[in-house]
């Protein structure tokens, strides 16, 4: 299974991607700055073997 990662994956086109790719096939782990939506990114994909999220600010020093 190949494995894509998603900056910004908690909207817009992080988001939108990381479905898309889900519903690909792939797994994804989906990065991003707000722990509630990429909540809402779990559920949009419902399958817990292809999505894995991380909660994180990559513009933090």
């Amino acid at each position: 299974m190949q494995v894509a990662i998603v900056t910004g994956a908690s909207s817009g086109i992080g988001f939108g991607c990381a479905v898309t790719l889900a519903e690909a096939g792939m797994a994804v782990l989906g990065a991003g700055r707000d722990r509630d939506r990429l909540t809402d990114l779990e559920t949009a994909i419902g399958d817990p073997d292809r999505i894995a999220t991380l909660a994180v600010d990559l513009t933090a020093d």
